[in-house]
């Protein structure tokens, strides 16, 4: 469940993708540049606001790919490709 996996012990960057009518999304360039990540996509329809408040307790960077709302199968190919440009990681 998401509450057992944000307890989980992670060491990198913690980036949650979030759609852009919420609003809170930071651009991938701001997510400092790290050995590891762990990339968290939602579900169809979006977090609820209980779920992105427990995600950002728990330390997580939320990031919006942009003005478009992506699917959940797109979006972790868009996100981690974002990343790794972001990083000049290719």
């Amino acid at each position: 469940t998401l509450p057992d996996w944000l307890r989980q012990p992670r060491s990198g960057a913690g980036v949650v993708l979030v759609e852009p009518v919420a609003g809170q999304g930071r651009a991938m360039s701001d997510v400092p540049r790290q050995a590891s990540a762990a990339l968290l996509v939602g579900p169809e329809g979006g977090w609820t606001a209980g779920e992105l408040a427990a995600i950002q307790e728990a330390g997580l960077t939320p990031v919006s790919l942009g003005g478009r709302t992506l699917r959940a199968d797109v979006a972790p190919v868009a996100a981690l490709a974002a990343l790794f440009e972001a990083w000049r990681a290719w």
